[in-house]
């Protein structure tokens, strides 16, 4: 009786740790820093940058555009990326470019509607975690790092929009 509570014990164990690692693995990695030195601060301007393209890549893989909705979220990303560029070359004119190719013309790249509105949510999540990131950067870059985090917070309630308009979240 003793040995099969104990193993029953073990066993219980062992479910939650598993269920705790597959949940820690479904979370976004976003680093958790309370502030961003100024050691850190330009190579916190190029993750929240790459962030941003590997977002705008998720939306642009969407056939449905939610009445103009997630195009304008795009356009904003974009040019929340271009004000982290413009930070960069502000702070060091090291002239630091990121460009990412649009998808939305080739049909064999885009996801179908079911899983849009799923990633809608992701994206908008990831961009939450994002401007968290920026948000805890104490370096100014003559204002960029503000307009990105204002572009990015105007795209986070396009996203919010084309999923209330969809009637979903």
């Amino acid at each position: 009786m003793n040995r099969q509570l104990v193993t029953l014990g073990a066993l219980g164990g062992i479910l939650v740790a598993l269920a705790c690692t597959a949940n820690a693995q479904a979370a976004p990695r976003f680093p958790r820093a309370v502030a961003v030195t100024d050691g850190r601060s330009d190579a916190n301007l190029r993750w929240a940058s790459r962030q941003v393209d590997q977002n705008i890549d998720m939306l642009q893989r969407d056939r449905r555009d939610y009445d103009g909705h997630r195009t304008r979220a795009i356009e904003l990303f974009e040019q929340a990326r271009q004000q982290l560029a413009l930070g960069l070359a502000y702070d060091d004119d090291r002239g630091y470019r990121a460009t990412m190719p649009r998808l939305d013309d080739d049909p064999a790249n885009l996801r179908g509607d079911g899983a849009s509105d799923a990633n809608l949510v992701a994206v908008r999540r990831n961009i939450e975690g994002i401007m968290d990131e920026l948000a805890r950067d104490n370096h100014d870059y003559g204002g960029h790092r503000v307009a990105a985090l204002q572009l990015l917070a105007a795209g986070r309630q396009q996203l919010s929009a084309a999923l209330a308009a969809d009637g979903r979240r």
